[in-house]
């Protein structure tokens, strides 16, 4: 395996990175690939016994292969075909497979931002709720304001938590299918419900909510 460059010496947080690193790149990649060899198995009827092993990958020779292409998916799909056949990334573009795992990859990442966002703002709303009658002095200006209650304060930062939960909650997260030949995947088996919205050209998209 290849050493990580990147550990967070400078990054305080840089654990917290750890859930878009390149190894939850390549699990989001693989994934696309197996569900995309899924549904070439239901359209074509066609039982499919891999699986996809994404531990059983060379990561130095995809790290090599990676450098000689540019991009990381061919050697990922020859890697991969020796796995599950030339069904294997039939019909999807490098770009198809590395979108659309970067959006899974952002979806994770959001999931666990917004498990912190609640977990902060029932924080707040509790010290809230426990200083709503604890005088604050405010200043505007550099100069007293009227006295609130630190309660109040704590409220504004909760409105902060709450317009970013919103946010997040908007967020969509696209499949990409864009080959030229048009192949419309219906059943990929990620794990959300999704609703349907094409694009213009010759490829198809669904979106994921």
């Amino acid at each position: 395996m290849a050493d990580a460059f990147d550990w967070g010496l400078l990054e305080p947080a840089g654990e917290a990175g750890a859930i878009a690193s390149d190894d939850r790149i390549l699990d989001a990649m693989v994934e696309v690939e197996r569900a995309h060899l899924g549904a070439w198995s239901s359209l074509l009827g066609v039982e499919t016994t891999s699986t996809l092993d994404v531990g059983t990958l060379d990561r130095v020779s995809l790290l090599r292969e990676s450098r000689r292409a540019g991009v990381p998916i061919v050697g990922l799909a020859q890697a991969l075909r020796q796995q599950g056949g030339t069904l294997v990334h039939q019909g999807m573009t490098s770009q198809d497979v590395m979108d659309t795992a970067l959006m899974l990859v952002s979806r994770d990442a959001l999931t666990t931002a917004r498990a912190d966002l609640v977990a902060a703002g029932r924080s707040f709303a509790a010290l809230a709720r426990e200083h709503r009658g604890t005088p604050f002095a405010v200043r505007t200006l550099t100069q007293e304001a009227e006295t609130t209650t630190l309660g109040a304060v704590i409220g504004g930062w909760l409105d902060v938590i709450s317009s970013a939960l919103e946010t997040v909650d908007a967020v969509a997260f696209p499949l990409q299918l864009g080959a030229p030949s048009a192949t419309a995947v219906r059943s990929h088996g990620f794990p959300a419900s999704r609703t349907p919205s094409r694009y213009s050209g010759d490829g198809c998209r669904q979106r994921w909510v």
